[in-house]
């Protein structure tokens, strides 16, 4: 080891900045009116959650066959491990399942920030210990020999602006190791200190993040032991900081929110919360003030039977008893915190089910008056059937005489002939599938008569879909590309191919045939190389601004200035955002902002795709949403938009206003408002 020697109060800097410095940097701005009152909500509150999605989201997280894509070494020559794109893959889709059971935006992963985990993982791999200070024996810093300097530093970042999780396993299966790491942190229940803070916990649900790193090592120390790092926050006040490492984007504004609570509020799935996790709540400082343990008192009734626990100020000494302690610390960059349990002597150790009502008093508001908070959890199966008291998206019923078309299940596809001849009377035919999802292949079937003759395979778009001299035909990106075959002799014949997103493959789906109709006239992009389009993911007022902009075929503005002092030129959004303001389609706020990064809610979608169509009159006053009111700005567009068929409404007769508009709802409205309005489609 090399000895590199620190000044204690460097260290000290870097404990603290681990613990307290983001709680510093964000708080939540005020667009539309964030209320003093406590909500019976956990989470951003115009995000939508729903069991089937929920549901959904845990079925389908990625599973990988092998976790490295390149092996590395935790001894000299030191390399660093890379995970594999489907490990990689599995990790944001764990994160974002919590991030949604918890009702925060979804994140997606950064390879810069992956890169750095991966320094994390293989430095405590290399000591052999999971520390987020492994290098440090008291007085100086200590550099494994023969570990380069800039390795070094870039670990040292990593470890401590990190989650970090260990696993170990006498079998050489490796399959579980990222589903168990993000599941572990989640929980924070192996020690007393994480549960007295559930730090990980806070990390990886806070609603400002928008981009984590993750990387895994291995070490073998007579079984198989591997490392995780999930990079959850940046800090440039850290002494091994440089500019080049990757960085954590954040939002100022992840919208509106009274409290973070895991369990949350609403449905959680009973597999993904043991009876000895604690609970937490994590209190917006804009409303309330710290809380205070002596002066806080939970009770937790089971609805099942009525049965209750009241929770007052105590520390934690077993899984059977109850606690509860603060945390008021920068975790997550929401530094109230409080956490409780009413213990497993109340909760029993079987899965949790069913639902329970949380009541906390002894709280204060940020003005310093008493207040209370009240919301309740609902465990449920990960399988089962939905609840019909949980409203479902449903198309309107006008106009009945133009549905949306419907495409072949991608499931079973339907597969595509075509046929054609040469001058010198040579016929060919092929048959191919008319659908190929992102990775997956197809095989192309050429029947030549008379035979004898030699075939060629050509694709119209490589980016889109390759072909070999075989005829098997490889989706590489979603959108569409022409497969022709040709003889020697000139006969040839063509087949135009769809391939599918990952995440998009059944015709069922409401959003299918919208998101392949935009993503073929580039109106819409997706993830990772156009292979996923994250149809769960919210829609941004920019992007919104953009989709419209891209489906009027990207019209060049008048003016080459643009009025909002938060959009730059060199965002992606800017030319959008000028015409936008000229055609009086998108507003900014009183302050002279545009606030791009804003999610849009459904309220914005049809207000802009009216003030696109010229603000019409709607032919009636007959309202069908008992969340529209007159005086409602969104008024006449909610009933244009409903007449029109552009809007789906719910079961239950509401429209939503304030609920986030998720890019499967953007794809629908601006398929509907094209074919609909535009005539196309």
């Amino acid at each position: 080891m090399l000895n590199i020697k620190r000044t204690a109060a460097s260290l000290i800097m870097a404990a603290a900045i681990a613990a307290a410095i983001p709680a510093l940097t964000y708080a939540p701005l005020a667009k539309d009116n964030l209320s003093a009152a406590t909500e019976a909500e956990s989470g951003i509150v115009s995000q939508e959650k729903s069991l089937s999605e929920l549901r959904r989201l845990y079925n389908s997280i990625t599973t990988y066959d092998q976790l490295f894509a390149t092996e590395g070494s935790n001894k000299s020559p030191y390399k660093i491990y890379t995970l594999t794109k489907d490990a990689k893959q599995a990790g944001e889709d764990w994160i974002n399942y919590y991030r949604y059971a918890a009702r925060v935006a979804p994140i997606s992963l950064d390879e810069d920030l992956n890169t750095d985990a991966a320094h994390g993982a293989l430095l405590d791999a290399a000591y052999g210990t999971l520390s987020h200070y492994p290098f440090y024996d008291g007085s100086s810093y200590n550099r494994p020999s023969g570990m380069s300097q800039a390795m070094f530093n870039r670990g040292e970042y990593a470890t401590q602006t990190s989650n970090l999780s260990y696993r170990g396993s006498s079998s050489s299966n490796n399959t579980y190791v990222i589903g168990s790491s993000i599941q572990g942190q989640m929980s924070d229940s192996s020690s007393e200190s994480n549960i007295n803070c559930v730090g990980h916990r806070r990390w990886l649900i806070n609603p400002y993040t928008q981009t984590m790193g993750i990387g895994s090592a291995y070490a073998n120390a007579g079984y198989h032991v591997y490392y995780t790092d999930v990079r959850v926050f940046s800090s440039s006040y850290n002494d091994f900081y440089s500019s080049s490492y990757g960085q954590n984007k954040t939002t100022s504004n992840p919208g509106d929110y009274s409290f973070i609570a895991w369990p949350a509020s609403g449905y959680n799935l009973s597999e993904t919360f043991s009876p000895n996790d604690p609970w937490s709540v994590s209190l917006n400082t804009n409303i309330f003030s710290a809380p205070d343990a002596s002066a806080i008192t939970v009770k937790i009734t089971r609805l099942s039977d009525n049965k209750t626990c009241t929770i007052t100020g105590a520390a934690y000494s077993s899984f059977a008893k109850k606690y509860l302690v603060t945390s008021n610390m920068g975790y997550g960059a929401i530094p109230y915190c409080f956490i409780f349990s009413p213990g497993t002597d109340f909760l029993g150790t079987s899965a949790l089910s069913g639902k329970y009502k949380v009541s906390v008093s002894g709280l204060k508001t940020s003005s310093g008056a008493a207040t209370t908070l009240d919301y309740t959890v609902d465990f449920e199966p990960a399988k089962g059937n939905d609840p019909t008291a949980t409203p479902t998206p449903k198309a309107t019923a006008t106009p009945t005489a133009t549905p949306i078309p419907k495409a072949t299940a991608t499931a079973t596809p339907t597969p595509k002939s075509s046929s054609g001849s040469s001058d010198s009377g040579t016929k060919i035919s092929m048959s191919l599938s008319g659908t190929i999802v992102c990775g997956k292949s197809a095989k192309a079937s050429v029947t030549v008569s008379p035979s004898g003759k030699s075939v060629t395979f050509v694709s119209s778009d490589s980016k889109v879909a390759t072909v070999d001299s075989s005829g098997n035909v490889k989706g590489i990106m979603a959108g569409k590309a022409t497969i022709t075959a040709k003889t020697s002799d000139g006969a040839k014949t063509s087949i135009t191919v769809q391939i599918l997103y990952k995440d998009v493959t059944s015709s069922k789906d409401f959003w299918y045939e919208p998101t392949y109709y935009l993503t073929n006239k580039s109106v819409v992009k997706g993830y990772d190389k156009q292979t996923r389009f994250k149809p769960a993911n919210e829609c941004t007022r920019a992007q919104m601004v953009t989709f419209i902009w891209r489906l009027q075929g990207e019209p060049d503005p008048k003016s080459s200035a643009c009025k909002f002092s938060d959009v730059k030129k060199t965002d992606y959004f800017y030319k959008a955002c000028i015409w936008g303001s000229e055609n009086h389609i998108v507003e900014g706020y009183k302050d002279g902002t545009f606030g791009p990064q804003i999610v849009c809610a459904r309220r914005h979608a049809v207000t802009f795709l009216w003030r696109l169509a010229k603000q019409p009159q709607p032919k009636t006053n007959t309202n069908k949403f008992k969340d529209v009111k007159t005086k409602d700005y969104f008024y006449k567009a909610t009933l244009w938009a409903s007449e029109k068929g552009i809007l789906a409404g719910y079961s239950d007769g509401t429209f939503r206003p304030n609920g986030k508009c998720l890019r499967r709802q953007m794809v629908t409205f601006l398929y509907k408002y094209d074919k609909y309005v535009n005539g196309k489609g």
